[in-house]
């Protein structure tokens, strides 16, 4: 397939041509080696002259999508030979103002290994190609013209509503739109809409449209004026000059404020007509940011809110269209047009929220657009209160109102509706993968609030940080003795999911289909959710590797094959490397975060070897510790970066499961040549990164995953596996001395005695301290002198005898990671 060969003729209908080379296929066919076609649009597997199937299609269809996006092929070069090293050997580099959801799907085709691209129903279900609101929009417009054509007096306007034409004045003219009910006829929802103005022409251009008229005209039908209005709100200008009338807003909101104040019930087809128009105009006019009054906004929800209320008394396949199209206008003002958070959004909220317990209890969505609609507008709002809590300087009064949100939302039982939609998500039908991904979402942020909020109130270190500082010694006992120190109400949603995903096969698919439809904000709210739930439950790693329940912690068994939520991360984390950039380090960052807990969660629960989570396949094995190695291996800057540093930890935590095995493997011997040289770690250790964002501490990776642990973790292996010549490499390069600074908090000197309790400067979290013992241990053999360094001088051998004290072991026996 190429552009060439595909035609578009009157009324967009598409032909195929050229079938030259064409044939029938299945998708068991396998064809000969030999190459037929154009070279841009070829799959690799094609110019390699390797076999192929119908895959190489789905290439080239990827090929031309990317084409028609930028403007030429992915790979372009005027020499052969060249185009086909590209198509085998390079990464296809993607735009930075390329949709997430066109990225997504463009990588799903454009991967190099035939059988890692797009199922046909993989393909089909994708949110890029499931029919859009504008395909939806397209339709009914079709229809509508072909109802205006017949005799339907309804449509054309009767009694006394008089068709004419939206007269158009220039833009200084003042604006006036007088909206009543319709002729008497309680169950027509068709209003009449007065414009006056002087008698001028329409203007043809949308482009060009400038404004409404000034009152003194004629009557107008109001299925003319909701007809221009819509026209002009497809073009940014237009839709601009409408935002900024309220007149003519209120001229949109007329059908949907009649059907919630008047409590009507919509039940001819051209009620569901006019309705869905007044809600694509709204579609247009918040997608070209034309709405910026926030009082504005807040009304246009709120009659939103009123209109679906309305319509979920409603049981007709148009009503359900009515509410995916009610939600997602509303999810987009909440995405986009948020403004502050004030009382208006807990209003907003409170509705929401019992709307949306209607939607999961008592609606037949055999679609699942309006749970995926629904769960996303929660999602929206949370994710406004995550960022306003994310915020330092924000005002107190603010912070109440959000205090008082996230009350009502504990208080309803928000997340029990949530883990009921990933339960329904994961029943089995491809039409609520979307849903899936956004009760994911909704879950985290929902945590994430709670968190956040229970952040500003307690200050968290890791216990040697805590050990070194007497302040923050005595706070965090204070912090550990009133409780989890991430706040009671994240606590009991974590036990709730948990709960749910270790007893619901469902829900256990449904978290898989969060991380196999690739959308990055869907990925990691899933991610940092299920890594919570590791940390609650140790079972929970073993069902992510596949495990069978009842296995013996002694017996060996290959995990994380194909089809498991481990597979699926590996494959996530293989995706992340083709893209770079903020978005993909933070994707990358939580899911190595995720791989070392669940290896960490494994070690803890006496399982001793890394095939539970690399499978017996050598070749994947080779593949996922080489995915994981890359993120640290390409960082040519002398600091480690966060995501660099998660990666290493997560390879640290997988190759210490080898330790105590019982099953000799060659899963050291692959790894270790992939681990840093020593002159490398050591530096990462003596200048790691402080935090990218304010939300994140400097030493930390996460509450439970220290900066410095996987390079300390690497290092250990790397001694262990090569012997005393590593050894003297070690100290030779000072890492005595270095683990001994660390150990005593002498490794950075804070500014202030403010950075020294807002901040863990250590980055050694109660995993990372046994491997610095350890690594210690191992350098000790490296000879006298080191011998004498570090054992024969008394402040030495305090900083680790201070480890088994008492107050440390309590705030290691405290600490709620693995």
């Amino acid at each position: 397939m190429k552009p060439q060969n595909i035609l578009i003729g009157a009324g967009s209908i598409v032909k195929l041509c050229d079938f030259g080379f064409a044939r029938a296929m299945s998708t068991n066919t396998v064809v000969l080696r030999s190459i037929k076609g154009t070279p841009l649009y070829m799959a690799p597997e094609l110019v390699r002259e390797q076999p192929y199937n119908h895959t190489a299609d789905l290439w080239s269809l990827g090929v031309i999508l990317y084409e028609l996006f930028v403007g030429q092929p992915p790979f372009y070069t005027n020499s052969v030979y060249a185009l086909v090293r590209h198509i085998i050997k390079d990464p296809v580099k993607y735009p930075d103002n390329m949709s997430s959801t066109f990225k997504s799907f463009l990588k799903g085709l454009l991967n190099k290994v035939p059988q890692n691209r797009l199922t046909w129903p993989a393909l089909l279900d994708h949110p890029f190609v499931q029919e859009t609101l504008e395909d939806v929009e397209a339709r009914e417009i079709r229809a509508a013209a072909a109802t205006t054509k017949g005799s339907d007096s309804t449509w054309r306007g009767k009694g006394d509503i008089q068709s004419t034409q939206l007269n158009v004045a220039t833009p200084e003219s003042k604006n006036h739109i007088q909206a009543v009910s319709g002729n008497g006829n309680t169950g027509n929802l068709q209003t009449e809409v007065h414009l006056k103005s002087p008698d001028v022409t329409v203007n043809a251009s949308p482009e060009e449209f400038p404004g409404f008229s000034q009152p003194d005209d004629i009557v107008q039908s109001g299925c003319q004026v909701l007809d221009r209005l819509e026209s002009n709100s497809r073009t940014v200008k237009g839709a601009k000059v409408i935002g900024q009338d309220n007149d003519a807003l209120s001229a949109i909101l007329v059908p949907l404020r009649n059907l919630c104040d008047e409590s009507k019930v919509p039940s001819r087809d051209h009620d569901f007509v006019i309705l869905n128009q007044s809600l694509r105009i709204l579609s247009n006019l918040v997608a070209a940011g034309a709405i910026n009054s926030s009082g504005t906004l807040d009304q246009i929800i709120c009659v939103l809110l009123g209109l679906t209320s309305t319509v979920l008394k409603v049981r007709s396949s148009n009503a359900a269209e009515l509410l995916m199209k009610s939600f997602s206008v509303t999810k987009k003002m909440l995405d986009n047009c948020g403004g502050a958070i004030g009382s208006s959004c807990l209003g907003h909220w409170r509705t929401l929220l019992g709307l949306y317990s209607q939607v999961i209890n008592n609606l037949d969505d055999a679609s699942g657009r309006v749970l995926s609609e629904s769960t996303g507008c929660i999602a929206a709002i949370l994710f406004r209160v995550a960022q306003a809590l994310k915020v330092s300087s924000s005002p107190p009064t603010l912070i109440g109102t959000l205090k008082e949100l996230l009350d009502h939302a504990s208080s309803s039982g928000i997340a029990d509706l949530l883990i009921l939609c990933l339960a329904t998500s994961g029943s089995g039908s491809s039409n609520l993968l979307r849903a899936a991904a956004e009760a994911c979402r909704a879950l985290w942020l929902l945590v994430d609030a709670f968190e956040l909020l229970s952040l500003r109130e307690n200050r968290y270190h890791f216990p040697i940080s805590s050990l070194r500082n007497p302040s923050l010694h005595q706070l965090d006992i204070k912090d550990h003795e009133r409780g989890p120190l991430l706040g009671g109400d994240s606590t009991k949603i974590i036990d709730a999911m948990t709960k749910a995903f270790l007893r619901s096969k469902a829900v256990q698919l449904a978290v898989y289909y969060c991380l196999h439809q690739r959308l990055e904000a869907s990925i990691c709210g899933g991610v940092q959710l299920v890594l919570r739930c590791c940390l609650h439950s140790g079972i929970v790693a073993t069902i992510l590797c596949g495990l069978p329940s009842s296995l013996p912690v002694t017996t060996v068994v290959s995990g994380g094959g194909d089809g498991t939520i481990v597979s699926e991360l590996f494959s996530v984390l293989s995706s992340a490397k083709k893209s770079r950039g903020g978005e993909a380090n933070t994707l990358v960052l939580h899911l190595s975060l995720l791989l070392a807990t669940i290896a960490q969660c494994l070690k803890a629960s006496g399982r001793n070897s890394a095939l539970f989570i690399l499978t017996t396949s050598s070749r994947k094995q080779l593949t996922r510790l080489s995915d994981l190695a890359h993120y640290f291996s390409a960082d040519v800057q002398s600091l480690c970066q966060p995501h660099s540093a998660s990666a290493m930890l997560a390879l640290a935590s997988i190759l210490s499961l080898e330790t105590g095995c019982t099953v000799e493997t060659t899963i050291l011997d692959i790894a270790v040549p992939m681990i840093p040289r020593t002159a490398k770690l050591c530096e990462y250790l003596r200048n790691p990164v402080n935090e990218q964002d304010g939300s994140m501490f400097s030493g930390m990776l996460s509450h439970w995953h220290g900066l410095r642990d996987g390079s300390i973790g690497l290092l250990d292996i790397r001694l262990k596996k090569e012997g005393p010549l590593a050894v003297q490499h070690s100290c030779a390069s000072g890492i005595p001395q270095l683990l001994i600074d660390l150990l005593s908090g002498n490794i950075t000197e804070a500014s202030s005695e403010e950075s020294n309790l807002s901040k863990d400067h250590i980055g050694l979290s109660p995993i990372g301290v046994p491997w610095s013992i350890s690594l210690l241990c191992q350098c000790l053999t490296g000879g006298v002198s080191t011998f004498r360094h570090i054992l024969l001088k008394t402040e030495h051998v305090k900083v680790i005898s201070d480890l088994i004290l008492d107050m440390h072991l309590k705030l290691v026996k405290s600490w709620t990671g693995p």
